[in-house]
């Protein structure tokens, strides 16, 4: 039992819990009345009492099992609305009107929405002027007091609105968002994972044509490829953002891994005109930069300690232009370096294709690669 109720409040909300409290308690408040009215005589008050609590018995047993909240509320009001009634037209039972009409009206407000609540708090008023007119009774003190009630409880009713139901409203929507948000992480994760998955089995197949390949050399690219990866969600946790990174900022961050990796001292100069990027293309260029820049320190810089390199990206229009130029490699033969085999020319030209852009190398005071693509 204890672990019924524990389970229930657990997956049920505000409106649920409460509507089950509601016909608890009334089914309790109706059956004390019922027992009061036949310990003082009042038979047929005993047989209303306990037919009531009947009625909302019965609606409580099939909402436990369907959880139809607007339904079974209105059916409840209905009951409650019908047996105050009754008592206020047989004046020798006023007390024992157990649910006040202004409970109801608030109770309108706690399970409808706004305009339905109003419009139901308009018939209840409509509905109870007709009893007073009816009962051919004098106004007496105890009816204004249930009215002014009811309009305070209307104002507070209105507020309720305007304040928890806006909060828990804006409450479901943030979850909704972080929903949103946790599975387009998973998304990201999952391609990530992926590209890993190709990169490695590049690798592996690099590998089996070129066996006589350095194995601490290959251990450390392929560190700092998954370095690529690993990188982009740090700074996508750093900047709490899924989708946008700081193109100068993650450049800088990967190349000075790299000149770690490698202990090595490079005169770095990134310009840009572009301040974010989509993490997406963030990446395939984090791919890109790391490739380059990995060859550049292996094959194209001088002994010297004036090494240096310039990255760019800008855009124009519709297009970014990225650009890596080393100065120093002047010699290389272009079109060797573009059909080489080696898994870094590969990478390059699968990542430039993804991206759905155009390569293009060439020598201008030192080599240039420069991609033009379209976001």
């Amino acid at each position: 039992m204890i672990e019924y109720v524990t389970n229930f409040f657990q997956t049920r909300n505000h409106k649920e819990i409460m509507l089950v409290s509601l016909l608890s308690l009334s089914i309790i408040i109706y059956m004390v009345l019922a027992l009061a009215a036949l310990y003082l005589g009042f038979n047929q008050i005993f047989w209303i009492k306990l037919t009531v609590s009947l009625f909302i018995a019965l609606l409580l047993i099939p909402y436990l099992k369907s959880y139809h909240t607007s339904i079974i509320a209105l059916l409840l009001f209905l009951i409650l609305e019908v047996d105050s009634s009754w008592e206020m037209l047989n004046q020798h039972f006023y007390n024992f009107i157990s649910i006040y009409p202004f409970c109801i009206i608030f109770g309108f407000f706690f399970f409808f929405r706004l305009g339905i609540a109003l419009w139901t708090t308009l018939l209840h008023f409509i509905f109870w002027i007709f009893i007073i007119i009816i009962r051919d009774q004098p106004i007496q003190l105890s009816d204004v007091n249930i009215f002014v009630t009811s309009i305070v409880v209307v104002l507070l009713g209105i507020f309720y609105h305007l304040s928890t139901e806006i909060v828990y409203d804006n409450h479901k929507d943030e979850e909704k968002r972080k929903a949103t948000i946790l599975k387009e992480i998973h998304h990201r994760i999952k391609n990530n994972l992926n590209m890993i998955a190709s990169i490695i089995g590049l690798q592996i197949l690099n590998l089996e044509k070129n066996k006589s390949q350095d194995t601490k050399e290959i251990l450390t690219k392929s560190k700092l490829r998954l370095e690529v990866v690993a990188m982009i969600h740090e700074s996508l946790y750093q900047h709490k953002s899924i989708k946008e990174i700081n193109f100068k900022e993650y450049t800088q961050k990967l190349l000075n891994l790299i000149l770690q990796t490698y202990n090595e001292k490079v005169n770095i100069q990134i310009d840009s005109n572009i301040t974010i990027l989509h993490s997406e293309t963030m990446l395939r260029l984090g791919i890109i930069i790391n490739e380059l820049f990995t060859n550049s320190i292996k094959h194209g810089f001088s002994d010297n300690n004036e090494n240096k390199i310039h990255i760019s990206l800008t855009k124009e229009n519709k297009y970014y232009l990225f650009t890596y130029h080393n100065p120093h490699n002047i010699y290389a033969d272009i079109d060797k370096l573009l059909h080489s085999p080696s898994l870094g020319i590969k990478l390059i030209n699968l990542t430039v294709k993804q991206m759905g852009g155009v390569l293009n190398v060439e020598q201008n005071g030192g080599l240039v690669f420069t991609i033009r693509f379209r976001v």
